[in-house]
This record gives structure tokens, C-alpha cells and sequence, in this order.
């Protein structure tokens, strides 16, 4: 009777079963899960890069991930994290595609984000391997958690952007985020690679991401002082110097004379003045301050005691870190 009940459940079960060829990510997301197009971009970053197999995910990413998880649940600002440990066969350019001891410190190279029906940010954390005889004893702690936590203000600048758009339209984040690719700010995958650069949402990104990068290598006065007077043969030589991820490069020296680029520069210093208003890389980040790089709700905001999400101190920088 039992194997009959048996058989009989497998025979009513709605779900197909998981194969080789048929992963959890190849179904379509109901109404309570992932949206079906954010499923489908998970899935193809994953079987592209061949990380299906938890195996390909280090030591280091899988505590950084941890580290990260545990410090959102910590100020419970709502956000998931997947880390993933890139194949360094799918990275261009080999300069790029280990973390080496004459480049100790790149690690997490890109970052990117999408929002749950719930309204909920998910990031993904995209971090380069270690090559074999790598010396973890290379690694500045600070320097690495600095860029991690840059590139993930980068997203939550996205986020607020979804915010101030879903609190206007009175809709949802989900829906303020469709609404912009609808409108062309947020295009496609197929699209020309200026259309992406050029989107006036990924300019105010970029803006904050680089105006942090030169905050933290050079302070806010002399950052400010080198935007605004630098030569173009000078702001390139910087931009290939100070982002790791290449992305400022791109703008200055890939479309050095597009007008995207010179928008840039202006929310470059909008953001190094906002910093100095705030005093931010002057001293530890506010309460008010992270209200408005993170953007959560008023109400959140009165509720929680938020941390510096700078990773200011020394035992934080090294618990993101360690065994890499």
C-alpha cells in the first residue's frame, strides 16, 4: 500500500524533476518568488560560468558572503547576498583573472543587483580566484573591504533610485525597476555598451563609486582638486590606476569625448562635495549618512542603530577577509 501511495504522490507532483539538464533555475518563478527574467539572468550567469557546482565557490568568497550576510542581519537592512568565484578562462583579460601577489588586494571585481517581488535587494558579488602560491600575508584588509563596500554602495544607489521612483509613482520597487528598463535607463544585455555607460541611473552610480574610489586613495580635498583641474592625459593615466574594475577607464579613456563622460565628471565632485557635507572619509559615517546611501524607509531608519558600512574597523576588515 505504501509503495502504491508512492507512486501515486510522484504521479501528482506538479514539479518536474531536477537533472542535469533541467537546474532549480531553469523554472519560471511564481508570484511569490523570483521574477521569471531575474531567474532566467541568474541562470545564465551561472551556466556560463560554469558555477552550478557549489565546488567552484571558494573559501575566501564563501566567507566573504558569510561576513557580508551576517553584518546586513546584524543593522537588518534587507538584503541577500550571493557571492560567486569567477573561472579565470571567463575573464578577457589575464592581467585580471587572479588575485596575485603583485596584486594582492582585487577581489571582488564586479557586483550586481536585482529586487525580489518582496522589494528586497538581492546582490551578486562577482570575486576572481587566488593563484597557487598566493601570500595571503599581502593583503590590506582595509583596502579590500573599501572596494567591496564601494561597489556595493554602487548598488544601493540603484536601490534608492527604485525608492524615490516607487515612492512618486506609488507602486512597487520591483515595478519602479521594470518601469525603468521599460523606459531604456536600464537596457539590455544586447545592447551598445554606451547606452549602458550613457544611462543617466548607471552615471549617478558610477559618480558615487568613483568619487569614492579617489576619496579613499587621496582624501576628499586634493579628490577634489584632481577632478576639477586634471588634464585628460592625466584623468586617464588615474582612471586605470585607481578602479580595478576598469569601468572608469572606460569613460575616460574609451569615450574620453562623450558627453556621458563629462556628466560624469560632474557627479563625480557633486558626490566628493556631498561626502565633505556629510563628512564622510572625515569621520565615521552617520546614522543620516547611511540613511541616504543605503535608503531604507524613515520608519527602519528610527528603529535601527546603523553601523558604518565602511568596515572601518580592523577586526571587521579581517573577518571579510580571512583565508583568502
Amino acid at each position: 500500500m505504501r509503495n502504491i501511495n508512492s507512486q501515486k504522490a510522484k504521479r501528482d507532483q506538479p514539479y518536474l524533476p531536477a537533472t542535469s539538464k533541467l537546474l532549480f533555475l531553469d523554472r519560471e518563478g511564481n508570484e511569490n518568488e523570483l521574477e521569471p527574467k531575474y531567474l532566467k539572468k541568474l541562470k545564465n550567469y551561472f551556466k556560463n560560468m560554469t558555477m552550478i557546482d557549489p565546488a567552484s565557490q571558494t573559501d575566501a568568497t564563501k566567507k566573504m558572503a558569510a561576513s557580508l550576510r551576517s553584518f546586513f542581519q546584524e543593522q537588518r537592512i534587507p538584503v541577500s547576498v550571493i557571492a560567486i568565484s569567477i573561472d579565470p578562462d571567463d575573464i578577457g583579460d589575464p592581467t585580471k583573472a587572479l588575485q596575485t601577489n603583485s596584486n594582492p588586494n582585487q577581489f571582488v571585481v564586479s557586483a550586481q543587483a536585482g529586487v525580489l517581488p518582496s522589494g528586497r535587494l538581492q546582490l551578486i558579488l562577482l570575486a576572481v580566484q587566488s593563484e597557487e602560491d598566493f601570500d595571503s600575508n599581502l593583503v590590506s584588509p582595509q583596502i579590500v573591504a573599501d572596494e567591496i563596500s564601494t561597489k556595493i554602495r554602487h548598488e544601493f544607489v540603484h536601490s534608492k533610485q527604485y525608492d524615490s521612483l516607487a515612492r512618486a509613482k506609488g507602486i512597487s520597487r520591483l515595478a519602479a525597476k521594470n518601469q525603468y528598463e521599460e523606459w531604456g535607463l536600464i537596457p539590455l544585455e544586447s545592447a551598445p555598451r554606451q547606452e549602458y555607460l550613457g544611462s543617466h541611473i548607471e552615471i549617478d552610480a558610477f559618480g558615487h563609486e568613483f568619487a569614492e574610489l579617489l576619496a579613499q586613495k587621496y582624501g576628499l580635498r586634493k579628490a577634489d582638486q584632481i577632478v576639477a583641474s586634471a588634464d585628460q592625459a592625466e584623468i586617464k593615466k588615474l582612471a586605470q590606476d585607481i578602479d580595478t574594475s576598469g569601468n572608469l577607464a572606460e569613460y575616460y579613456v574609451d569615450y574620453s569625448d562623450e558627453k556621458f563622460t563629462r556628466k560624469l565628471q560632474k557627479k563625480i565632485r557633486k558626490y566628493l562635495k556631498l561626502f565633505r557635507a556629510n563628512q564622510i572619509y572625515d569621520d565615521k559615517l552617520s546614522e543620516a549618512v547611511v540613511k541616504r546611501l543605503i535608503s531604507i524607509s524613515d520608519k527602519q531608519i528610527k528603529n535601527k542603530n546603523l553601523k558604518n558600512l565602511q568596515f572601518s574597523s580592523k577586526k571587521k576588515a579581517k573577518d571579510l577577509v580571512r583565508n583568502i
